[in-house]
């Protein structure tokens, strides 16, 4: 802007200087030229006294002008009215043309009392002024011209156009420069608002702007500032708001997604990438809802929603996911009712249907388990009261048999109790440093002796010292039903124990050389009933709850458990806790 507006001053400066040089270049060589024909004229007068008043002889003209010459620095022509030149201070009069169609004696003659020319002389090579009037000589007329060269008035107007010229070089560069002060002076306040407005177009609001004088651009830039502390208080509280929002919605449980009337995404809080399975550079700003919900149902329901104005809710199965969802479509209305959009509500109910199945199926597996034993003594009650507690044999064998099934229902109902107790501890509140190596010895020594004379050797093989953070007596059952379950399902072999320690964990290694473990089994191995060979199980006494107990136990502690099995090859389950 500064470069435009100065090249604009300059331009008309420039254009008014020349017009204002030209002007003054012309008055005064026009004033010089008046001044010199005045002069010419004045000394043509003189001349023409002294030839009045000296009369010379017509016949000796040419001597009397040939003096006449030096006097007046000019030369003289003597010529009748007929344009016959009879006299000339440089030529040979009779060498010369007629002159009667000369510019000034044309001028003279047509009644005038001079006649003047300016014109290129053929004879002198160069331009020359004349001059002419009427002389009386023995009371005849004749006309008398005086001529001289213009090459002083010439070198006089080209140093009047050298100094025009030079005055206006001198002027266009004060000009130019005085117009850059200027023009900076103007421009530098409109910079800097340019500059503090485009700053703020990137929402940078930190710029004060300065009012640099007191005038309309000062007031304007004092303006600018009082809108620029304005807008950044504004921008302030709104990316508060903004951010107070966008936490709320990430902290949210629920996916929360809205669209606009063209199903395009304006917002769209973390737990939807969660949810939807999604990276959170998948999905911009404007991206049509179509990239994220590959569902059809849910898209029904959008465009049902915005298409009626009314809330829509529904429970579906989201296949691509493998998700269990509770969908709320809620239109966004204008006071008017005008359908700007819909807010998309998704809540992931996975965990819970799936909660409810497992509780179903636990409630399902407890009734079955508890239905068998108390079937079994109410049987067996009953015939003892149709009259079998006569029999002293029969009677001693359904009581044992009621003792045996009493036992088992109370194993039963003892490994649930333990089970729920280990689900609602979610921290160990009497945790102590437990050394593991200790409690291996122990749990040998009790399964020891409860293996009657089954051929199973069951051995420590490697012990090293390790403590973990832990309550005593559930690392004790932990180990039971590892070294137990290891028992049972062996019937020749060895059961082998290992504790090590790596990194900062402890490692514990129960290896049998038992039935094994397919694969599918493998997958459920840890559900609460599910057993691996359930006639085995049954006959052993166990109630299917033990390596889910273990599970819990192990979860409890931050630890891990992985199984090493092929059907018919032994197993090997290895534990890691964590070290105190």
């Amino acid at each position: 802007m500064q470069k435009r507006l100065l090249i604009t001053y300059i331009v008309l400066i420039s254009v008014m200087l020349s017009a204002f040089i030209w002007i003054v270049n012309s008055s005064l060589s026009e004033s010089v030229q008046s001044q010199y024909e005045v002069h010419f004229i004045n000394e043509l007068n003189l001349l023409k006294t002294i030839i009045e008043k000296d009369q010379p002889d017509s016949t000796r003209m040419q001597e009397y002008f040939d003096k006449m010459g030096p006097i007046t620095d000019a030369r003289i022509t003597y010529i009748d009215r007929q344009g016959i030149v009879l006299a000339d201070t440089y030529e040979n009069p009779e060498l010369m043309d007629n002159h009667i169609n000369r510019e000034e004696v044309e001028e003279l003659l047509s009644q005038n009392e001079y006649g003047l020319a300016i014109r290129y002389s053929s004879t002198m090579k160069e331009n020359f002024m004349y001059t002419a009037t009427l002389i009386s000589i023995d009371g005849v007329d004749y006309i008398v011209r005086i001529s001289k060269p213009m090459a002083e008035l010439e070198a006089l107007n080209k140093n009047i156009q050298r100094f025009a010229v030079n005055l206006s070089i001198f002027a266009a560069v004060a000009a130019s420069m005085m117009g850059y002060f200027l023009s900076k002076w103007m421009i530098t306040p409109i910079h800097d608002l340019i500059t503090s407005v485009g700053l703020i177009t990137r929402g940078d609001y930190g710029r004060k702007i300065y009012p640099y004088r007191n005038d309309e651009i000062g007031k304007l830039a004092d303006s600018f500032d009082s809108m620029r502390e304005n807008l950044s208080s504004t921008m302030t509280d709104l990316t508060t708001r903004n951010a107070e929002l966008k936490s709320i919605l990430n902290s949210m449980v629920n996916g929360i997604i809205a669209v606009d009337r063209n199903r395009n995404i304006i917002m769209i809080n973390q737990q939807s990438f969660e949810i939807l399975n999604l990276p959170e550079q998948f999905v911009g700003k404007q991206d049509s809802m179509y990239k994220i919900i590959k569902n059809e149902e849910i898209i029904q329901m959008i465009d049902e929603a915005m298409h009626l104005g009314v809330a829509k809710s529904k429970e579906l199965v989201h296949n691509h996911l493998e998700k269990t969802l509770r969908v709320y479509i809620h239109p966004i209305l204008t006071e008017t009712r005008e359908i700007l959009g819909s807010m998309i509500i998704l809540e992931d109910v996975s965990q819970i249907r799936k909660l409810e199945h497992i509780r179903s199926e636990f409630v399902s597996n407890v009734s079955h388990e508890l239905k068998t034993p108390l079937t079994s003594i109410m049987g067996f009650v009953d015939t003892l009261k149709a009259g079998a507690m006569k029999d002293g044999e029969k009677s001693k064998r359904f009581l044992g048999i009621i003792e045996t099934e009493a036992e088992r229902l109370h194993r039963l109902i003892s490994d649930i109790l333990l089970l729920s107790e280990i689900e609602s501890a979610e921290n160990e509140l009497d945790a102590t440093r437990v050394d593991i190596s200790d409690v291996i010895k122990e749990v040998v020594d009790m399964i020891s002796i409860n293996i009657d004379s089954k051929p199973v050797e069951l051995s420590i093989e490697h012990l090293e010292k390790a403590f973990v953070l832990a309550n005593r007596d559930r690392i004790k059952q932990m180990l039971i039903n590892l070294v137990d379950n290891a028992v049972k399902y062996t019937e020749v072999g060895y059961v082998h124990i290992r504790l090590t320690t790596s990194g900062k964990h402890a490692v514990i290694e129960i290896e049998d050389t038992g039935i094994g473990i397919s694969d599918v089994d493998k997958a459920r191995l840890f559900e609460r009933f599910y057993r691996v060979d359930k006639a085995r199980s049954r006959k052993a006494g166990g109630t299917g709850l033990g390596l889910s107990i273990v599970k819990h136990i192990i979860n409890l502690y931050k630890g891990e458990i992985h199984v090493q099995s092929k059907s018919g090859e032994g197993s090997t389950f290895l534990v890691r806790l964590p070290l105190a």
